[in-house]
This record gives C-alpha cells, sequence and structure tokens, in this order.
C-alpha cells in the first residue's frame, strides 16, 4: 500500500510532503522545549535554585568556617529529586486530563478597581515611610542612608522599624503593592482582553504598582520587593515574543532601577558587599545551618517553623505567646532555608512531605494551564514563594498570606468568560 501511495505521487509533491514532516518534527522539538522549561516554570525555578544553593558548599569541599556539610548537601540533593518525582508522579496522575487551550478573557472590572488599587499601593509605601518617621524622622533617616557611612546604625534604626513604629497589622500593608503588581501582571501575561482600554487600565496599574513595590524599599531596606520585579522582568523576556516600543521600554527602566536599587541596599546593609558575595555568603551559611540542626535538633515544631509561622505573629496580637522551637546552635543569627525549616517541623518525615508539596506544586500549576484565573492571579507570588525557598521562605511570613487575600480581592472585582471557583 505505501508503494502504490508513493508510486502514484509526483517528485515534486514527495519533496514537499518531506519538507512539510520536517518542519512539523521541527516545530515539535521547538514546542517539546517549550514545555520542559517555559510551561513548567515553577517547577524548573525550584529545581535550579536548589542546585545553585549548593555551589558554595562543592566550592570548598563540603567545610564551610569549620563545619563539615557532607551529609547536610546530600540531604539537601534527596530531598529535592524527592520534590521532582512528587511533581512528576503527580503531572502522571493528570497526564489523560483534557488542557483547555482557549484563554481566559476578561470582560470587565469593578467601577472603583482602579482607584482602589492604586490607593491599595501608595498606601503600602505611605505605611512604611510613616513607620520610619515613628522611629526616627524622615530628614535625619535619608541622611543616614545617602551621605552618612555607617551600616551599624543603619541596621539599628532597621530593627527598630521591624519591631516598633505602627501596628504590625499596618505594617503588612507594606507588601500590598508588591501584591497588586504581582497579581496585575499576572492577568497582562495569561489573559485575553475583551478590550483596548480595559488592558491599557492594567498596564497604568501594573506600572505604578511597580514603582511603588521599589519605592517601600528605600524606607525598608528590603530585598524581597525588588526580587518580586526581578521576577516579573524575568518571565517577560522568556514568555513574550512580540511587544509595543513602550513596553519594552518600560521593562527596561524598571530593570535598571531595580538593579541599582539591589546593588544599593546590598552594599549599605552589608558593608560594600557585592551582590555575589552575599549570595554565596548566605547559601553557604544556609547549609551550615541545615548540618547543625541534623547534628543537634530533635525539638519538632509540627509546622510552626514554616506554614503554620504566622499563627505567631496572630498570637502575639493578642497577647498570646506560642512555643516555637528554634535551632541552638548555629552562625550569623541562624539563617535558614526551605529544608531546614521543615525539618524543624517533621524531622524524619520530611522525606514524606516534600514529594506532597511537589504533587500540590502540579496541581496547582494543572489549575494555570487550564486558565483558571484564580490560579492565574496568584502565579507570580507562587513564583515569589518558590523563588524565596533558597532564603528565609516568604510564607512564614503573614505578609504572604495578606497578598494572597488581595489577589483574591482583585480576582472578585474582575469579569471573566470562564472559571468561577478554582477547585
Amino acid at each position: 500500500a505505501l508503494s502504490f501511495f508513493v508510486g502514484g505521487m509526483s517528485a515534486q509533491a514527495w519533496n514537499e510532503m518531506l519538507n512539510n514532516n520536517q518542519y512539523i518534527l521541527m516545530y515539535d522539538i521547538e514546542n517539546t522545549k517549550k514545555l520542559i522549561f517555559k510551561d513548567n516554570i515553577l517547577v524548573t525555578t525550584f529545581l535550579l535554585l536548589q542546585i545553585l544553593f549548593v555551589v558554595p558548599a562543592l566550592v570548598v569541599c563540603f567545610t564551610i568556617r569549620g563545619v563539615h556539610t557532607f551529609e547536610a548537601v546530600i540531604w539537601h540533593f534527596l530531598l529535592t529529586v524527592l520534590f521532582f518525582c512528587g511533581y512528576q508522579f503527580t503531572m502522571f496522575y493528570f497526564k489523560g486530563e483534557d488542557i483547555k487551550s482557549k484563554k481566559t478573557v476578561i470582560f470587565g472590572t469593578n467601577k472603583f478597581f482602579t482607584v482602589l488599587l492604586i490607593c491599595l499601593s501608595v498606601f503600602g509605601v505611605l505605611v512604611s515611610a510613616i513607620t520610619v518617621d515613628n522611629i526616627s524622622n524622615l530628614s535625619s533617616y535619608f541622611k543616614l542612608l545617602f551621605f552618612e557611612n555607617n551600616s551599624q546604625l543603619l541596621s539599628q534604626v532597621k530593627y527598630e522599624v521591624s519591631t516598633g513604629g505602627l501596628p504590625g497589622y499596618l505594617k503588612m500593608f507594606g507588601y500590598a503593592p508588591i501584591a497588586v503588581f504581582m497579581t496585575i501582571c499576572s492577568y497582562l501575561f495569561f489573559c485575553s482582553f475583551n478590550d483596548a482600554k480595559t488592558k491599557k487600565k492594567f498596564i497604568v496599574i501594573a506600572v505604578i504598582a511597580g514603582f511603588c513595590s521599589l519605592g517601600k524599599v528605600i524606607f525598608t531596606l528590603d530585598r524581597l520587593p525588588i526580587l518580586s520585579v526581578f521576577i516579573v522582568l524575568f518571565f517577560y523576556s522568556i514568555r513574550i515574543r512580540k511587544s509595543n516600543f513602550k513596553i519594552i521600554a518600560l521593562v527596561v527602566v524598571f530593570f535598571i532601577v531595580s538593579f541599582f536599587l539591589l546593588k544599593f541596599v546590598t552594599s549599605t546593609k552589608m558593608n560594600n558587599m557585592s551582590i555575589l558575595d552575599f549570595l554565596s555568603l548566605y547559601s553557604g551559611l544556609g547549609i551550615v545551618n541545615f548540618q547543625l540542626l541534623l547534628n543537634n535538633f530533635s525539638e519538632w515544631s509540627y509546622g510552626l517553623n514554616s506554614f503554620f509561622h504566622p499563627f505567631y505573629f496572630i498570637g502575639k496580637a493578642f497577647n498570646y505567646n506560642i512555643h516555637i522551637p528554634a535551632a541552638q546552635d548555629s552562625f550569623w543569627g541562624g539563617p535558614q532555608y526551605f529544608y531546614s525549616y521543615l525539618y524543624m517541623d517533621f524531622g524524619y518525615y520530611i522525606f514524606l512531605i516534600v514529594p506532597l508539596l511537589g504533587g500540590i506544586l502540579y496541581y496547582y500549576h494543572n489549575k494555570v494551564l487550564n486558565h483558571n484565573p484564580i490560579a492565574i492571579s496568584i502565579y507570580f507570588i507562587m513564583l515569589f514563594c518558590i523563588s524565596t525557598t533558597i532564603v528565609i521562605p516568604i510564607f512564614r511570613a503573614v505578609e504572604f498570606w495578606l497578598m494572597i487575600i488581595i489577589s483574591i480581592m482583585i480576582y472578585k472585582m474582575i469579569s471573566f468568560s470562564n472559571y468561577k471557583t478554582f477547585l
């Protein structure tokens, strides 16, 4: 049958068919590359960060500050593999489920949508500024920040700002502009718009919230808002193929401002230390402190050091002290990271918890692939959370859950064409 089929074709037709098949094959290979990296960016980011995290330990042959970290490095790699196995197992479970190709369409927003989100973003900056002003008036603070080279005094002011000033339930709104920025950008990247006016409204909100996110850094010297902006910029660079000149110019401006702000904050807080030196120091100390936990720690906290840690701050607000076991032996004030906190919570049961978390990540990723509006709204917040797993994870803070609440509030103010629920 094949001979008859081929014999009945002209040479030109046969060559065209071969060329078409070659194009289809190249297209499939390109799509496979996209699926491996771009469409699995959450787990890819997690894996790359965990691999880079242990580089300082490998460079110095597992010995950092007199502590032999070989066991911690083995645990780190094993837990990373288990996380990926949980992700892959859940992926195979959902393999037969159809992925909807039609994008979610945004038809309109609440009439107070733009004003409310801009006010919420500006409020976050004002909260940070007023908090500093309550501790040290702003003119003295700016003089200390820009003209005096006194990192010790600046660290003292920052500590007083974090522990005093405005009440905690107000200070956590310093992360409101970050929540608005990442949520709006998620919709811009994953959704279609019914009209150009609505899309332009979203772009304006994203720009204002983005600059407010960077603006609060001047008062808090917190690097995490800068990280949130970098995440969006990086995602934009690998997902968006075509755009107009104004959007590209905005991205470049955001990148330049974010980079120099990060460099300034790092050098100011760390006695002129470079960004790479700081990252190397922090990751090295993280793996050292994990090793010290494996050697000495045995008082499990059952979630209070990781996902349930915000309850400590909630209890504190009501004058109720929740005891949370802490590491007794550590370097540099005890900076821990994702696996360290999970180990402090669950001990050896971490080998069951980590693959479960990998499965949950794919379940969420599957909802994004199916264009679920709530899943889309918190996409950058989830990517932000994953990016902090090599430092102190953001999900330990009340601010993370506030960002989730703000993101859901934004979702409720938008009219969509698709899903109404997340589960």
